[in-house]
C-alpha cells in the first residue's frame, strides 16, 4: 500500500518588519567584495571580483555557482558588497537625516530637550500611547527651536538642506563623514523618539559606508540577435559606482588635492543616488550611453504601474486562461458561453481516474491532443507528467489506472469564469457553462443580453476566460458565481425588481408580437424556430386556440393599434401574438396587472393582464417585460420557501432567465421574419406633419429672446455710461448679463420641449421611429425631435456658447491679442450679448440639415461631451483604484465585525446592519404610500382620542 504523503502544516505571515541594513550585516550576508568594474574576460567568463562574479550566482547554462554549487535556474543568487572609499548619503533618507541633525546637539548628540520631556516622549512611544510618527514630528519641531543644548550647553547651529543630498551647517558643507560621526553620538533612547529603532534602523546606517550588490539573478544579462551581451540597468550603475570608487580610493592613497577628492566624492554620491532612484528632482538623469534611454534604478523597479508590486505581486499573469474578441449568439442558452474549439483543445481540466470514469477517459486519451474532445497530458500516481502524442497515446490509454490524472480538453458543460476588464464590480467576472463551437471568438448569449454587467458591447471588445483547476473551484464557480443571479439583479439592488431584459431588437419584436395577429401555421413555425435541443417544450404539443378566422376587412374589426402579419388565406385561423408569448409563462402566474409605457391611456391595451399564465390583454414593452420577470422570480421564490427551501434565488433566477430567454428569442425570430426597418422616410413623415408648428414655436421663442437681448444691451450700455466705479460697473454688469443669459436660455429651450410634447401627444405607433423609444428598446422622444425637427439650444458648460468679453481677464486675451472679442465667431457683428443664432440656437433638425454656423455650434456642445467623458473616465478609474486599495485588508471576522490587518475594528457590524445587499430579499419601500398610511393611522387615533374625551 502506498505511503500517504505528509504535508507540512500551513504557515502564516505574522508580521513584516522594515529597517535599514547595518554595515556589519551587509558584510555578513555578502559572499564577495566587488572590487573590479569589469564584467567578463576575453573568453566570456565572469571576472573574479567583478560585478558578475560567479559567487553571486550564475545565469549562463553550463556554469555553476561557486557559493551553493547549483546550476543556472536553481541557484537563488547571493549578495556581494562594495566597500565605499568615502561614505555617501542614502538619497531617500537625506531629508530625515536633516531633521535629526536639527533636533540634536552637534557636540554631545543628545536631543535638545530636557531629560524629563525625553522620558515622557519615550514612554509614549514604548507604551503605544501615540503613533511614533506623531511623537517624532513633535520632538523635532520642539527641539529645533531651542537655541542651546540643555545637556552640554553647546549653541545650536543652523542646518539647511539642498536637495537631494547636500546638508549645510551655517555656511559650511557637512560631508557624509561628519554627518555619520554626529549621528553615531545619538543614544538609543533618543533614537527611539526621533522615529528610528535602535536595533533595526539607527540613523547613521542611512549614511552608506558599504553598498550591498544584488545577486546576478536579480539583474541578468541578455544575448541580443547580433550575439552581443546586453547588461541590466543595475549592472551598468554598479560598474559606474565601482569605477568611481576605485578612482576616489586611488586619489586618497596618492594624497590628491582636496578639490579633486571632493569632485570625485560628489560623483560617487551621484552614481549611488541614481542607482537607488533615477528620478530624484535636481539630479541629472543617468542614461544609456547608446540611445540615451534613462536607466531604471531600484526605486523604478518597485514603484508605479509597471513596478514589481503592481505588475508582478498585486496583478499576476496566470495559466489556464484565454483571451479573444466577443460576439453575440442568439442561439445560445442564457447560462452558456461559446468557446472556440482551438481554445478548448489548448485549455485543460484535470480529472482523476476512477473505476466509474476510466472508460470515458481512455477514449479521450486515445483521441489525443489534436481531436476534440481529447486530452493533452496524463499525470501518473508517482507525479510524473507525460504529454500525449500520436505515438504514445495507445500505450498511455492501456496503462491508465485509478489514481492517475488526465488533463482533458475543455468540454461542453464545464464551469468557467468569464471576465472583462476593467474589473470594477462583482458582475465583471461571472461563471458560465462551456459550449465548444467552431470559429475564433467567444460567443455571449444575445437573446437576454448577458453583457450588461460586463459593460461589454460587440464592437471589438475582448474578454478573458479562466478555467478552474480543482473540484472545489469548479463547485464555487457553479454555485456562487452563476451569471443568472447577477444578470437579473445587480448586487446593489438585492432581490428587488428585475433590472435587465432581452436585447433591444428582441424588445421591439416582443412589443410588435403583442400587437400582432398571426396565421396558425406561421405561429407553429415560429415556435419551431425558437425551440433548441434539450428544450422542455415541444411545439407540436402546444395547444394554440384560434381566436378568429381571416376574412376580407378583418383589419377594420381589430384594435386600432393591432395588425395582421404574414399572408393569411381567406378563412385561415388566426392567433394573437400574446398567445405565443404566453406559451413560455408558467400556469401559476395568475392575477397580474402591469401598466405599460407605450400606451398607458388606452383603456383596452394600456394594462397587461395575465391570468393563469395567459396574457389576456395589453401590449408588452420593456417596462412590462421587467414586471413579468419580477413577478415570476418572486412568486417562484415564495413557492420554494413554502416547500422549505432556505435560499431559493438560484432556482428562481434560473427559471426566470429561461423564460426571459425564450420570450426574447421569440421576439428576435418575429422581428427577423416579418421585418422592422427604420429609414429616412419615417423622419420625412414626422417632418412634414409637424414642421410648420415647430417653425412657429421657434419664431416666437426667437422673437422673445431677441427682445430680451436688445433690452439687456441697452441696460448694459447705460451702466457703462453712468457707473463711475470701475469694479462696481464690472460686477453689476456681470450679474445683469448672467440674469439675461439665464432668461434667454430658458426661452430658447422651450421650442425643443414643446416639440417633444407635441410628438408624444400625436405619436404614431406604426412608425418605427416611435416604436423604438416608446417600447423601451432604444432611444427617446428627444432623439426623434433632434433627428426630424429641431436641434434646440446648445449648451457649453451649462451656458450658451460665447467668446471672451472685452473686459475679461481671460488668459487667452493676454496671449492672443488679436482674439475675436464680443462675438462667438468672426461671421457675426460685435455685440455685448450674443444673438439667438450665434448663441447656439439650432432650429434645424438632422433631416433638414444644419447650416455651417449651426453645425459648428452643435459640434462645440458635442466636443464638450467627449472631453468630459475622457476626463471623467480617468478620474473615476483612479478614485476606484484608491477605494479598492484602501479596502484590501478589510475582513468580516467570526463575530461579524469589520477589521483591518492591524486588527482595528472599523465597523461593529458590516454596513451597520450586517446584510449583504446582493442577497437581501424584498421590494423597495414606497415612501409616499407609507406616509399616507401613517397619516391615516395618526388621524384615526386623534379622532378616537377626541371622541373619548367628549
Amino acid at each position: 500500500m502506498e505511503e500517504p504523503r505528509v504535508q507540512d502544516p500551513p504557515k502564516y505571515v505574522k508580521r513584516i518588519l522594515f529597517g535599514i541594513l547595518p554595515p556589519d550585516k551587509i558584510r555578513k550576508m555578502s559572499k564577495v567584495e566587488v572590487t573590479s568594474p569589469e564584467t567578463y574576460d576575453e573568453d566570456g567568463y565572469p571576472i573574479e571580483g567583478g560585478v558578475m562574479d560567479t559567487r553571486m550566482g550564475v545565469i549562463d547554462p553550463g556554469l555553476r555557482c561557486r557559493t551553493c554549487g547549483q546550476p543556472a535556474g536553481r541557484c537563488p543568487g547571493h549578495f556581494g558588497h562594495i566597500e565605499l572609499a568615502r561614505p555617501v548619503l542614502h538619497p531617500r533618507y537625506a531629508e530625515r537625516i536633516k531633521d535629526v541633525l536639527r533636533a540634536t546637539c552637534p557636540e554631545c548628540g543628545r536631543v535638545k530637550l530636557p531629560e524629563d520631556e525625553i522620558e515622557s516622549y519615550l514612554r509614549e512611544v514604548r507604551e503605544g500611547i501615540r503613533p511614533v510618527k506623531s511623537v517624532a514630528a513633535e520632538v523635532i519641531d520642539r527641539a529645533e527651536k531651542r537655541e542651546s543644548c540643555p545637556h552640554c550647553g553647546a549653541e545650536s547651529r543652523k542646518i539647511t538642506y539642498q536637495k537631494p543630498t547636500t546638508i549645510m551647517m551655517d555656511d559650511e558643507r557637512l560631508w557624509p563623514v561628519d554627518i555619520r560621526a554626529w549621528l553615531e553620538k545619538i543614544p538609543d533612547e533618543d533614537v527611539e523618539i526621533l522615529g528610528f529603532h535602535p536595533e533595526r534602523a539607527r540613523p547613521e546606517w542611512a549614511v552608506l559606508t558599504v553598498l550591498p550588490v544584488p545577486p546576478v539573478t536579480m539583474r541578468p544579462s541578455i544575448i541580443l540577435e547580433t550575439g552581443e551581451r546586453a547588461e541590466d540597468d543595475l549592472t551598468h550603475k554598479l560598474v559606474d559606482i565601482v569605477r568611481v570608487n576605485l578612482r576616489l580610493k586611488e586619489s586618497l592613497e596618492a594624497g590628491a588635492p582636496e578639490p579633486i577628492i571632493e569632485d570625485q566624492w560628489d560623483l560617487l554620491q551621484y552614481h549611488v543616488t541614481t542607482y537607488i532612484d533615477n528620478e530624484i528632482g535636481g539630479v541629472p538623469v543617468a542614461r544609456h550611453r547608446t540611445g540615451g534611454k534613462p536607466l531604471k534604478g531600484i526605486v523604478q523597479r518597485l514603484k508605479g504601474k509597471e513596478g514589481r508590486f503592481r505588475q508582478n505581486l498585486a496583478g499576476k499573469r496566470v495559466n489556464f486562461s484565454a483571451r479573444s474578441v466577443i460576439t453575440p449568439d442568439p442561439e445560445l442558452d442564457p447560462f452558456t458561453l461559446g468557446v472556440p474549439e482551438a481554445i478548448a483543445k489548448e485549455l485543460t481540466v484535470p480529472e482523476r481516474v476512477t473505476e466509474w470514469n476510466i472508460d470515458r477517459l481512455r477514449k479521450l486519451v486515445l483521441n489525443g491532443p489534436n481531436k476534440h474532445p481529447g486530452a493533452n497530458y496524463v499525470v501518473k500516481r508517482d507525479g510524473s507528467r507525460i504529454r500525449i502524442t500520436d505515438e504514445n497515446k495507445e500505450k498511455l490509454a492501456e496503462d491508465l489506472e485509478p489514481g492517475d490524472v488526465v488533463e482533458r480538453h475543455l468540454m461542453d458543460g464545464d464551469p468557467v469564469m468569464f471576465n472583462r476588464q476593467p474589473t470594477l464590480h462583482i458582475q465583471s467576472e461571472l461563471g458560465f457553462r462551456v459550449r465548444v463551437m467552431p470559429g475564433k471568438t467567444f460567443r455571449l448569449p444575445a437573446a437576454c443580453y448577458m453583457g450588461v454587467g460586463f459593460n461589454a458591447d460587440f464592437d471589438g471588445d475582448e474578454m478573458n476566460l479562466h478555467v478552474p483547476q480543482s473540484e472545489e473551484a469548479r463547485a464555487e464557480v457553479r454555485e456562487l458565481m452563476g451569471c443568472y443571479v447577477y444578470h437579473l439583479w445587480p448586487p446593489k439592488n438585492g432581490h428587488e425588481d428585475v433590472r435587465n431584459s432581452p436585447i433591444h431588437e428582441a424588445i421591439v419584436g416582443i412589443h410588435l408580437l403583442s400587437r400582432a395577429w398571426i396565421p396558425l401555421r406561421e405561429a407553429y413555425q415560429l415556435l419551431e424556430e425558437v425551440k433548441k435541443e434539450g428544450d422542455w417544450f415541444e411545439p407540436t404539443e402546444v395547444k394554440l386556440k384560434p381566436e378568429a378566422k381571416y376574412r376580407r376587412g378583418f383589419e377594420e374589426e381589430i384594435h386600432e393599434l393591432e395588425f395582421v402579419c404574414g399572408q393569411p388565406r381567406e378563412g385561415e385561423p388566426l392567433v394573437t401574438g400574446r398567445q405565443l408569448l404566453s406559451v413560455f409563462l408558467p400556469d401559476w402566474l395568475d392575477r397580474v396587472e402591469l401598466e405599460n409605457a407605450v400606451c398607458p391611456d388606452d383603456e383596452e391595451h394600456g394594462k397587461v393582464v395575465i391570468e393563469k399564465g395567459r396574457i389576456v390583454r395589453g401590449f408588452l414593452d420593456e417596462k412590462t417585460v421587467h414586471g413579468i420577470m419580477t413577478e415570476i422570480v418572486h412568486r417562484y421564490a415564495a413557492r420554494e420557501v413554502a416547500r422549505g427551501e432556505s435560499y431559493p434565488w438560484f432556482k428562481a433566477a434560473e427559471t426566470t432567465l429561461r423564460a426571459m430567454d425564450k420570450i426574447g428569442r421569440l421576439g428576435l425570430r418575429f422581428v427577423t421574419r416579418y421585418g422592422f426597418t427604420l429609414g429616412i422616410d419615417e423622419f420625412e413623415d414626422i417632418y412634414e406633419r409637424f414642421r410648420d408648428e415647430v417653425e412657429r414655436l421657434c419664431d416666437e421663442a426667437a422673437k422673445k429672446a431677441k427682445e430680451i437681448i436688445e433690452r439687456g444691451e441697452r441696460r448694459l450700455q447705460e451702466l457703462e455710461e453712468h457707473e463711475t466705479c470701475n469694479r462696481s460697473r464690472i460686477e453689476r454688469g456681470e450679474m445683469l448679463e448672467r440674469n439675461i443669459e439665464s432668461e434667454v436660455m430658458a426661452i430658447l429651450n422651450q421650442p425643443r420641449v414643446e416639440t417633444e410634447r407635441l410628438l408624444k401627444k400625436h405619436r404614431d405607433l406604426f412608425n418605427p421611429a416611435y416604436i423604438m423609444p416608446e417600447s423601451g428598446a432604444r432611444g427617446s422622444i428627444t432623439n426623434i425631435a433632434r433627428m426630424a425637427l429641431i436641434g434646440g439650444q446648445q449648451a457649453v458648460m451649462g451656458e450658451r456658447p460665447h467668446r471672451a468679453k472685452h473686459n475679461t481677464e481671460h488668459i487667452m486675451e493676454k496671449i492672443v491679442n488679436y482674439s475675436y472679442t464680443d462675438r462667438v465667431t468672426p461671421h457675426f457683428e460685435k455685440s455685448l450679448i450674443p444673438g439667438v443664432k450665434e448663441g447656439g440656437f439650432v432650429r434645424s433638425g438632422f433631416f433638414e440639415g444644419l447650416d455651417m454656423v449651426e453645425y459648428f455650434l452643435h459640434a462645440m456642445s458635442g466636443r464638450e461631451g467627449l472631453i468630459d467623458k475622457g476626463f471623467r473616465t480617468a478620474d473615476s478609474g483612479y478614485l476606484h483604484r484608491r477605494y479598492v486599495t484602501t479596502a484590501l485588508d478589510l475582513i468580516v471576522d467570526s463575530g461579524g465585525r469589520v477589521r483591518d490587518s492591524a486588527n482595528n475594528v472599523i465597523q461593529l457590524t458590516y454596513g451597520e446592519d450586517g446584510v449583504d445587499p446582493a442577497k437581501k430579499w424584498g421590494l423597495n419601500l414606497d415612501v409616499e404610500k407609507a406616509l399616507k398610511v401613517v397619516k391615516e393611522v395618526v388621524l384615526e387615533e386623534e379622532r378616537r382620542v377626541r371622541g373619548g374625551a367628549g
